[in-house]
C-alpha cells in the first residue's frame, strides 16, 4: 500500500462525506482509508458504512471514545499499512488528482523524507 489517508471524526455526519468523496475521486489508486471516529451520536457510522461498500476493501475503521484529537490520529497511525500517511480533516477535502502528484514527487525525489503540498 502506497498511501493511507487518515481521518479522525466525531459527530460529523453532514461533513463526512466531503472528505470521502475527494477520496473516492482520486486519479491514483494505490491508497486505503481510515476513519478513526470518537463514539459519534449523529449518525457517522452510518455514513461510515455506506462508504465502506462504495471503497470495496479500502476502507477501514473503527468508533470509539478516545481522549482527543492526537489519541484518535495515533489511533489511525497504528491502524495504516502505508508507506505514506495522509492526514485529512473532516470537512476537508484532496483535489483529484494529489495522491497521483504526490506519488510522481516521491517517484523524481526517492531521497527524500516528506512529500507536502499546498493547503
Amino acid at each position: 500500500m502506497k498511501f493511507s489517508i487518515i481521518i479522525c471524526t466525531f459527530n460529523a455526519a453532514e461533513r463526512l462525506p466531503k472528505t470521502l468523496d475527494s477520496i473516492f475521486g482520486q486519479t491514483f489508486g494505490d491508497f486505503e482509508v481510515v476513519v478513526v471516529d470518537g463514539a459519534s451520536s449523529d449518525g457517522t457510522q452510518k455514513v461510515i458504512e455506506e462508504y465502506e461498500k462504495r471503497f470495496k476493501g479500502k476502507l477501514k475503521w473503527i468508533s470509539e471514545p478516545d481522549l482527543g484529537l492526537y489519541n484518535a490520529v495515533n489511533k489511525g497511525v497504528k491502524m495504516a499499512t502505508g508507506e505514506f500517511l495522509n492526514v485529512v480533516g473532516t470537512g476537508d477535502w484532496i483535489e483529484k488528482d494529489a495522491l497521483e502528484q504526490a506519488n510522481n514527487c516521491i517517484v523524481k525525489y526517492p531521497e527524500a523524507d516528506a512529500v507536502y503540498g499546498k493547503t
